[in-house]
């Protein structure tokens, strides 16, 4: 008689470093998917699971938490924004410097390019921060002043007359903005068909219009610093 066939699990623990990081890749991918397929609401750790194909258990050995995951994709959203300004400076320059006007709307084209960046920016301080140890967050918050150090010193390339404070200070408040905007700008379907009403007439210029919006609001943010520069 034939021995009877051993069915194999489909998952297999990765063991070796590349294979925890094709395996830490493949979690974060499958988080952003369903971010982007149905926003913050579809994203929970068993979705991830069945989407990265691993056992929900086993979560826990690449990241502590949901928020943690969600945090990781803001960093990485950071980092790419951050390294195309490197890349080509004259997207956080224009054709002149000090200019707020210009810096303002390639900054704005530039988180507007990048929702998932907005979205999870609008939610970091009130959500995404509070399920996370404290010594993940400082892993965490180090590489969040990192990439906010580059933004900080793309926006000095810019205008240099902000000098090395007035950066940081803008840098700061130009992120408070795109917290502040982004969920104005996307309010949840029942909140627009609200705000839809004659009774709430001219205030629809804050839905669906982020960019414009987020240009406005950093180029009187920008003009207010550097006139304070001025003797």
């Amino acid at each position: 008689m034939s021995s009877p066939t051993l069915i194999k699990p489909a998952f297999k623990r990765a063991r070796q470093p590349a294979q925890k990081a094709q395996r830490r890749q493949a979690v974060l991918d499958a988080a952003a998917a369903l971010l982007e397929e149905g926003g913050l609401e579809a994203v929970n750790l068993a979705a991830i699971a069945k989407r990265a194909g691993v056992v929900k258990s086993n979560l826990y050995r690449y990241f502590e938490s949901r928020e943690e995951i969600l945090v990781r994709l803001l960093v990485a959203d950071m980092e790419d924004m951050c390294a195309a300004l490197e890349r080509n400076p004259a997207a956080a320059t224009g054709e002149g410097r000090n200019d707020p006007a210009m810096i303002a709307g390639n900054l704005a084209a530039e988180f507007a390019s990048r929702p998932r960046l907005c979205q999870l920016t609008s939610v970091l301080a009130s959500t995404l921060e509070r399920n996370i140890s404290e010594d993940t967050l400082v892993e965490l918050k180090r590489d969040i002043l990192a990439a906010g150090m580059r933004l900080m010193n793309a926006l000095h390339t810019a205008a240099p007359a902000l000098g090395p404070d007035g950066s940081l200070a803008a840098g700061h408040g130009i992120f408070a903005l795109v917290a502040g905007l982004w969920p104005m700008a996307n309010p949840a379907s029942q909140v627009a068909a609200v705000m839809a009403r004659p009774e709430f007439a001219g205030f629809e210029r804050f839905h669906g219009h982020f960019e414009e919006n987020l240009r406005s609001a950093v180029q009187a943010l920008l003009a207010g610093h550097l006139a304070a520069t001025r003797p």
